[in-house]
């Protein structure tokens, strides 16, 4: 591997669109539970879904056939007006996508059956303001362990320490989803799960470990002639037959407003 080499790669490579990762093959060890799985064990079919941090809609629209009406809200113009194409060209008519902060919800209170964070930022209250009583929130979250060899290869720290310091820039404090937990349960919220895993998964190719390095909130911006030897220790030291190994830490949280 060379830095020639990785630029080549690089200039092939697709950017992300929206908050699309599929460009990218990767498959892992089987976890204990499966995100969409969880979900749908609280969907109705007349039920309203808030889906925070939605990026381009593109795992939310998944649900649109088991739901009555959905709204997918992000801080980000540009993934909310990806989603907006997204709809409009897969024709997910019971959808809407909004720019708006998890942080200050502007919904009313009690509007919505059920609330989802799939790798997104919340707020606990505002969670619960917006959720009719006995309605359940799922989240899945990133663990502090997340991608650990890449971190190490980087000389990054680790995805918990990059995190932490990405909060306390923004003046705020990183939570995991056990902190959350707790503060749910401080605002009489029942806990329904709190679960994590740390499982081995695999890039398939060089292509979708420079994808996941160009289209991933990292330390740095990917730049081939910058990062062509980490790039090749991780190619050296982890290369197998399944793909270019690393790890998925994952964190689940349930919970049912009263």
């Amino acid at each position: 591997m060379t830095a020639l080499e990785l630029r080549l790669i690089s200039e092939r490579v697709p950017g992300r669109v929206g908050w699309d990762f599929s460009p990218m093959r990767v498959e892992e060890d089987q976890p204990p539970w499966r995100y969409e799985d969880v979900v749908r064990k609280y969907l109705t079919a007349g039920g309203r879904i808030l889906d925070i941090g939605t990026g381009g809609g593109e795992l939310f629209s998944t649900f649109e056939q088991e739901i009555g009406r959905g709204a997918g809200i992000d801080i980000s113009r540009p993934r909310i007006e990806a989603a907006v194409a997204n709809r409009r060209s897969g024709g997910h008519c019971n959808l809407e996508f909004l720019l708006m902060d998890a942080a200050w919800l502007a919904v009313k209170d009690s509007t919505f059956d059920a609330a989802l964070a799939h790798h997104a930022d919340f707020t606990c209250d505002e969670v619960l303001r917006v959720l009719r009583p006995g309605g359940v929130f799922v989240s899945q979250q990133m663990g502090e362990r997340n991608t650990e060899n890449i971190f190490q290869a980087f000389r990054w720290g680790s995805f918990g320490q990059f995190w932490r310091k990405q909060y306390r820039t923004r003046g705020g404090v990183f939570q995991t989803s056990a902190d959350k937990a707790s503060i749910f349960r401080s605002l009489g919220a029942e806990i329904i799960a709190l679960s994590e895993y740390d499982v081995d998964q695999y890039l398939a190719d060089l292509d979708s470990l420079v994808f996941f390095l160009k289209a991933s909130p990292l330390p740095e911006a990917f730049e081939p002639e910058k990062h062509w030897r980490p790039v090749a220790e991780l190619i050296d030291r982890y290369s197998t037959p399944r793909g270019i190994r690393t790890n998925a830490h994952r964190e689940l949280l349930v919970a049912r407003k009263p």
